[in-house]
């Protein structure tokens, strides 16, 4: 510190005065701040009459320490200097600072000079931390130190890397060029010009010839150039940047690293697009797209590139949609999307995935009800969901962009799904009325029997949530969040609503129930069971007749309650049925119904929320969610003229635009007369009219007509049963996985391997994240890092394998031997690794160590 030198130099003189020049001020607050006893401190500065009072008038048996906060006068000026005389009657202190840096840090001394010309940064406070590693390393290494000065000087963060330090160049040139040039100023006035320029070798393998504002504009167009074309040998003469064409395999795969550290760095990567966008306009990508006309796999997609390429996918999607599928895979496979296009990918996605299930029925004509309900509850009821979260995402680029590219690929979709509705339930009601609508006969599980068949085989405290509206494919959605967490133990069963499929007849069906008796009126129908009607009022005193301390809760209201309230409520009931009213609320309703979509997914989170409450909170654990009974939704207008007539009755129980309860005995071929006891537990002469297929009847009244239910499709009638509970002393193992791959060396910069997650995610095992990477013979990381969770759920293999790329950084480019690591995110360490497969590596730019 220099107080003590200050003091070591009082104590080697006999003279009461110390003269201390400091032209760069390094010291001045540190001097200033001196409170000594044994000499007193005096800053120089226009003020000598002040300061030869204070020592010859004032003070003149005292010691001195004169603090010059500028250079020590020359030969030529220091006849000028009105202190002349105190300087060569006393002594001067002069800071050795290189040696002491040099003998603090154990620097050889030919690096004295060096290190004098950079004192001031490896002085300063502020950069110690930073230089601390550069300084300390053995053997010195000079280019890493003027390579560390320039990163402080670009105010970088990662000192004395390569590729940030020139990343960081390319953005100060890219905020302006005057920015760039002040900037320049500063690392000529350094010397640190020659640094640049091995750094630009080093990162590149292109020599720059100078360093300026032009130079580094052209070599961005042309690093930009050739990222963009990397996958093209020859330039097509056609090319109006052929010029710029790099042959050099070698230089083709530095620049590849660059890119790829550059957009797999979290900050730098958030910049690079708008880099690309500005500082590389002289490049524009809808050239290169229009000169190679879809015959380039461009290396790197910026926005313009990622927009023609979508538009490809959308001209594809509906005739090869599984190549759309599998590019895609691709995409996410080299982390190719950015988040700017999340919806359009997800619209691309789910539309792919939709058209290629389509495409596996050209029919849908089954043997027995029994397979309608099978296959439905298997597979079909993907082509619902696919085609909502594509609808989803359609919504979300309408609202944020212009989706002008998207509306026929989306007509299209919507046209496709409504035919498949009609397809499959013109078939599927075909079978039904062969059957007299009699499901009772059937072997399939009916939603009256539901107390029965799940909840009163439980003999633990359980919570029954019943969501208004909530269909079969949204429960597989609700389940896939669920099943995370290891300790669920989850099952997921099909049930038949009853014909009609609405909300009075449904609830009643879900109460315990031997036999529901209908209570008709002159133009009513009601329902009730033991002589208690069903209606909301009532639930709980029916509930309470198999169980006396049943609670009846309303979803809402009681979400509204703190966690003490809701225990208490809930401490003495053994049974509780809670009332979820989201999806029917919105979606029932004309001026709400086009946001069907939207509330599904506010349903899932809102049901997944409170199904963790039970369990995290409220010591619940056993669960099941049901519904009262599905939907149907069609985005394209259903128009007045295009809906059924509605039937002539003199007796109407209960009507809505998908059904008609009624006395009358009606037979028409525009109908379906379907018994009300052949689908319920009810005996009754009643009788349901049915639109055909998904028509609607023609209605008066706010009635929705594009979301609704009441009828019989496979959409309105299927219900899930979803049954949880939580195995709280069961050990779980984790999941393990084996690679697919046959990757055994690398002949390029990056390559691509593929896993298989062993086990599903449930009942025995729980979910692990693993990071892969790879490694030099030192335990170096030489790629970059990759995190799979292994959390899949599905039972078939196919939907449990995962892939994912790996690229070598510039240290691997010049490594021969690396190991394949994956470790748990667990080991922070990274001391045991799950596999340690041995690597070759034969890149091409090796052959540039020299």
């Amino acid at each position: 510190m220099i107080i003590d030198k200050i003091r070591n130099k009082f104590k080697e003189i006999t003279t009461p005065i110390v003269l201390f020049f400091d032209p760069e001020q390094e010291y001045r607050e540190e001097v200033l701040a001196i409170d000594e006893p044994d000499f007193k401190v005096l800053e120089v500065n226009n003020n000598y009459f002040k300061v030869k009072y204070e020592i010859e008038i004032l003070h003149p048996t005292s010691k001195f320490l004169l603090y010059h906060p500028f250079a020590r006068p020359s030969k030529y000026t220091i006849k000028e200097y009105p202190l002349a005389d105190l300087l060569y009657a006393n002594q001067e202190l002069i800071v050795d600072e290189s040696a002491d840096i040099l003998s603090k840090y154990a620097i050889h001394h030919a690096y004295a000079p060096l290190i004098l010309q950079y004192k001031r940064f490896v002085k300063a406070a502020k950069y110690q931390t930073k230089l601390l590693p550069i300084l300390t390393a053995k053997p010195f290494n000079e280019y890493k130190f003027k390579n560390a000065i320039l990163s402080l000087i670009l105010n970088e963060k990662k000192v004395a890397n390569d590729t940030f330090n020139l990343i960081a160049l390319f953005e100060l040139l890219n905020q302006s060029e005057e920015q760039f040039d002040k900037q320049l100023k500063v690392i000529t006035k350094e010397k640190l010009t020659d640094v640049i320029k091995e750094i630009v070798y080093n990162c590149t393998h292109i020599q720059l010839e100078e360093v300026s504002a032009n130079a580094l504009q052209s070599l961005f167009l042309k690093l930009k150039y050739n990222i963009i074309t990397k996958n093209s040998k020859e330039a097509s003469l056609k090319d109006p940047y052929k010029q710029l064409k790099i042959s050099d395999d070698v230089t083709l795969s530095k620049i590849d690293v660059f890119f790829k550290e550059w957009s797999d760095d979290k900050t730098k990567g958030a910049q690079l697009e708008e880099v690309m966008l500005n500082l590389g306009k002289g490049i524009e990508e809808t050239k290169i797209v229009e000169t190679y006309d879809g015959t380039l796999t461009f290396g790197i997609k910026t926005q313009q590139i990622m927009q023609h390429e979508i538009k490809k996918l959308l001209a594809d999607i509906k005739d090869n949609p599984n190549q759309v599928v599998e590019t895609l895979k691709d995409w996410q496979l080299n982390n190719e999307v950015s988040d700017d296009f999340i919806q359009e990918i997800d619209f691309i996605k789910y539309t792919a995935l939709y058209y290629r299930l389509r495409r596996n029925y050209s029919d849908f004509d089954f043997n027995f009800i029994e397979d309608y309900i099978q296959k439905y509850q298997q597979e079909l009821y993907k082509l619902d969901g696919y085609y909502r979260h594509a609808y989803t995402a359609y919504q979300h680029i309408e609202k944020e962009k212009d989706a002008k590219d998207f509306t026929k690929v989306f007509q299209e979709l919507n046209k496709n799904y409504d035919q498949f509705l009609i397809e499959i339930n013109q078939a599927w009601m075909k079978i039904l009325a062969e059957k007299d609508f009699n499901l009772n006969e059937t072997k399939i599980k009916k939603q009256y029997n539901f107390y029965k068949d799940f909840v009163a085989v439980n003999p633990n405290k359980k919570v029954v949530i019943i969501s208004d509206g909530f269909r079969f494919e949204l429960a597989k959605d609700l389940i896939n969040e669920l099943k995370v967490d290891a300790i669920n133990a989850i099952d997921l069963e099909a049930i038949v609503a009853s014909i009609p499929s609405y909300t009075n007849l449904g609830m009643s069906n879900l109460l315990p129930n031997s036999g529901i008796e209908a209570i008709v009126g002159e133009n009513s129908i009601d329902y009730a069971i033991n002589g208690v009607k069903t209606n909301s009022t009532n639930r709980e005193k029916i509930l309470q007749q198999v169980e006396p301390d049943a609670l009846v809760l309303d979803y809402a209201s009681f979400m509204r309650l703190g966690v003490v309230e809701q225990r208490e409520i809930l401490k003495p009931a053994r049974l509780v049925y809670i009332y979820h009213n989201w999806m029917d609320n919105i979606g029932d309703k004309r001026s709400s119904e086009y946001y069907t979509f939207e509330a599904a997914e506010q349903c899932v989170d809102q049901l997944k929320l409170l199904i963790k409450k039970f369990y995290r909170s409220l010591n619940i654990y056993n669960i099941y969610v049901t519904a009262d009974h599905g939907f149907l939704f069609n985005y394209n207008e259903i128009k007045e003229n295009s809906r059924q007539i509605f039937p002539t009755v003199s007796n109407c129980l209960k009507e809505h635009t998908r059904f008609c309860i009624t006395l009358d005995k009606q037979k028409s071929k525009d109908i379906f007369t379907v018994p009300l006891e052949n689908t319920t537990n009810i005996q009754t002469e009643a009788a349901v009219l049915l639109p055909k297929g998904i028509n609607r009847f023609r209605k008066l009244g706010g009635f929705g007509v594009q979301f609704v239910h009441g009828g019989a499709s496979l959409q309105e009638l299927i219900v899930p049963v979803i049954q949880l509970s939580r195995q709280r002393n069961t050990k779980f193992e984790e999941v393990t996985f084996t690679r697919l791959d046959q990757v055994k060396s690398m002949a390029t910069s990056s390559a691509k391997f593929k896993i298989l997650q062993d086990q599903a995610v449930g009942d025995k095992y729980k979910s692990i994240n693993v990071l892969f990477a790879l490694y030099d013979l030192n335990n170096h990381l030489i790629s970059n890092e990759v995190e799979i969770k292994l959390e899949a759920v599905s039972e078939q293999p196919s939907e449990r394998m995962f892939e994912f790329k790996l690229d070598l950084n510039a240290l691997g480019s010049s490594t021969k031997t690396a190991y394949l690591k994956a470790y748990n995110t667990k080991d922070l360490d990274r001391l045991n690794p799950i596999i340690n497969d041995l690597i070759k590596i034969n890149t091409l730019t090796e052959i540039d160590e020299f």
